[in-house]
């Protein structure tokens, strides 16, 4: 069985191998908290790899209001649908090709982040 099929099989099953939370949770600001928990879930549920490119994409999409206003949920959350155009080097499993992609984001504006993405 190859990598990638493994990776299908286990994404379709909803399990994902998640990276360890650090040992010493009181140097983690909250926005680290968000952020460690929107890698997680959009690794799970979009089986994209998140860094700092894909991570100031989504929000400056958000900032710049470039993407879809969907609800305001608080004064400081809000969930938007950002068209993403992931490349190959994105993708954890070959389940899906590069090219553009819709993913509902909930953003915090107070802390200038993501707070998780939501499932398709």
């Amino acid at each position: 069985m190859t990598i990638s099929a493994l990776c299908a099989i286990l994404l379709a099953q909803g399990n994902v191998i998640l990276s360890p939370v650090e040992t010493n949770k009181m140097s983690q600001t909250k926005a680290d908290t968000l952020r460690w928990h929107t890698k997680n879930r959009l690794e799970q549920r979009y089986g994209l790899r998140y860094n700092d490119t894909v991570h100031d994409s989504l929000v400056g999409s958000i900032q710049n209001r470039d993407a879809r206003f969907i609800e305001q949920q608080s004064c400081r959350v809000s969930v938007w649908d950002v068209t993403y155009n992931a490349r190959e080097t994105d993708l954890l499993c070959y389940t899906q090709l590069p090219g553009p992609m819709t993913i509902r984001c909930v953003y915090d504006k107070q802390r200038k982040t993501l707070i998780t993405v939501l499932p398709r």
